[in-house]
């Protein structure tokens, strides 16, 4: 009964994606798509988990069945179950027959998109062939031998520099029965770059041509070889590949993808101008580390330097005070160089303090005191009265500090 009455589904395609068919129910509507042995969708290259028909198999669609269920008895007997028709579709739901009207909306789409790309022409033909045409007639392109075609191509290259600036998509348009050849790259020479790794969704992974394989270039290089290959038209005298107009604009497309050299010397120099910037980055905090140990060695250094000679000079201290004791009465005490009284404690507490201040590092302290040498000579050269504390205690330092075997008065 479905296959007299058929009903026809084209409406239903020019509506948007999404729509669907309604079956009432206790319905006798049979929906069919596709038939025996005849896969639905197309296959694919790659194997992505998230598509939704990658789980979806169906034995009846699948081709390398198709002999087994094309045998009469079992054919029947599927007639028989309803899960085909007579005329071998194959039988599915209301849901599976909405999805796949949905796919066929999809695959239009993008086919129309193709076709519009396609449509992208230029006026090349206006701007470049109508100079050959004034230059060349037309008999002496169609009289002319297959060798002779070639060589008045080379005599009269295109510029195509103005295709490059335009749009990616756009291309060029070759009449019917024009002697107009093209060709892209030299005899071994490889068009595309080599990758390393292996994309499926590439579409130039499966293209290869034998004349443009770096490791057949000597083959093919060889005098006789090369000489048949001219004649044939397969390649130019100057050893140029040639290939057909939508070779062409594909190469041309894919040189407008890739970046042009002035931008890749850019990028190096930027590249180049950080790696510098980094490197003197590092060397600088290198320096820094290595003055930092440096003036931190020059610290302990110093430090041990001041407990040595505070040690000394406690000892040294203690010896004077006590030499002082053991005087008697009657004795006369030695006569200071000045008449100002020894420091007391707090005075050499301060002395201790000013020095530990001035000893960050050796050569600080020479030129301390150096400038304090000279601001005495010229305290006394003047006659003041006035001293530094450095001073006062070298000349109290000098009283004191005397052998034991001296006298006990001058």
């Amino acid at each position: 009964m479905f296959d007299q009455h058929k009903m026809d589904f084209s409406a239903l395609m020019a509506k948007p994606i999404g729509t669907k068919v309604f079956v009432p129910d206790k319905s006798s509507v049979q929906f069919f798509r596709g038939k025996l042995g005849q896969s639905l969708y197309p296959k694919r290259r790659d194997f992505d988990l998230k598509d939704q028909k990658v789980w979806e198999y169906n034995s009846l669609q699948d081709k390398y069945l198709k002999k087994f269920f094309s045998q009469p008895e079992k054919k029947k007997r599927l007639v028989k179950l309803g899960l085909i028709s007579q005329d071998g579709k194959v039988q599915c739901s209301v849901k599976e027959f909405n999805d796949y009207v949905d796919h066929l909306k999809q695959t239009q789409l993008k086919q129309v998109k193709k076709e519009s790309e396609e449509l992208k022409l230029i006026d090349l033909e206006e701007e470049i062939f109508e100079e050959e045409v004034a230059d060349v007639s037309d008999e002496d392109i169609y009289q002319a031998p297959r060798e002779e075609t070639v060589e008045m191509f080379d005599q009269h290259k295109k510029d195509f520099s103005s295709l490059m600036a335009k749009p990616k998509g756009t291309k060029i348009f070759v009449a019917d029965k024009s002697s107009v050849q093209f060709f892209r790259g030299k005899l071994g020479q490889s068009l595309y770059p080599e990758r390393q790794d292996f994309d499926l969704e590439d579409q130039k992974v499966w293209e290869y041509n034998s004349l443009q394989d770096k490791y057949l270039k000597k083959f093919f290089s060889q005098p006789e070889k090369k000489k048949r290959l001219i004649e044939l038209g397969l390649i130019s005298q100057d050893g140029k590949v040639q290939c057909s107009v939508k070779e062409f604009n594909d190469y041309v497309d894919h040189l407008k993808h890739m970046p042009q050299p002035e931008k890749k010397e850019k990028k190096k120099k930027k590249k180049e101008e950080k790696k510098e910037k980094k490197k003197k980055k590092k060397e600088e905090k290198k320096e820094e580390k290595k003055e930092k140990k440096k003036v931190r060695k020059e610290i302990k250094e110093l430090k041990l330097i001041d407990l040595e000679e505070e040690e000394v000079f406690k000892k040294e201290w203690d010896d004077a005070s006590v030499e002082e004791l053991s005087q008697t009465p009657g004795e006369e005490i030695v006569e200071m160089p000045t008449s100002k009284p020894l420091p007391s404690t707090c005075t050499e507490k301060k002395l201790m303090k000013d020095r530990k201040r001035s000893s960050f590092s050796w050569s600080h302290i020479q030129t301390l005191s150096s400038t304090r040498e000279k601001k005495e000579e010229t305290t006394k050269e003047d006659g003041s009265q006035t001293s530094s504390v450095w001073s006062l205690f070298k000349k109290v330092w000098k009283a004191v500090r005397r052998p034991r075997s001296a006298p006990s008065a001058i």
